[in-house]
């Protein structure tokens, strides 16, 4: 299975669906994408580094994710951009070719793809993420619809239910009357 590196504000630039959230907070738009590729990772068990441009960052990593261990949020450090540090994750992992960079700038993409890794569009990858969550909750709703009932009253017959309901009456109207 790939392992993402995903440039967390290009793709927040990039994406159509994500970019207007920016209006109301950038962080309001990151915390967008983080649960969204969340969710692709506890549907699919994907791994995803995602890299977020850490110099003007004033807020507190994203402790409750913790619960998804395949999506690693990193910053990058003062000094340094975030494209550089998708360089150094990139040219540090020991099977290139199953790494996927997730960017929209092609001078990362360009580099990545000489360094062996496959590059990917941001719009490409979130239909990506959004059609593989889709199809895990399309899957879900047919295995619980062909589920058994969880209920009594769901695995009785029409007869039994009726039955149990009028001794149900019954016993309410004893209570009232004594």
């Amino acid at each position: 299975m790939p392992e993402y590196v995903v440039d967390g504000y290009n793709i927040i630039h990039h994406c159509r669906l994500l970019r207007p959230l920016i209006d109301q907070s950038v962080e309001f738009a990151r915390n967008a994408l983080i649960e969204r590729l969340a969710r692709f990772c506890a549907t699919t068990g994907s791994a995803i580094a995602l890299v977020f441009d850490g110099r003007s960052r004033q807020f507190v990593a994203e402790a409750n994710l913790a619960t998804v261990p395949s999506l690693r949020i990193t910053y990058s450090e003062a000094g340094q951009t975030a494209d550089a540090l998708i360089e150094r994750l990139v040219y540090n992992m020991p099977n290139r070719r199953d790494v996927i960079v997730v960017t929209g700038d092609q001078g990362i993409r360009q580099l990545c793809r000489g360094l062996g890794s496959l590059v990917m569009g941001p719009e490409n990858f979130l239909k990506t993420v959004d059609g593989a969550v889709s199809s895990a909750r399309d899957s879900l709703a047919v295995a619980q619809a062909k589920a058994e009932p969880a209920r009594l009253e769901d695995r009785l017959d029409a007869s039994s239910l009726r039955r149990l309901r009028d001794m149900g009456e019954r016993l309410r109207q004893g209570k009232d009357g004594a």
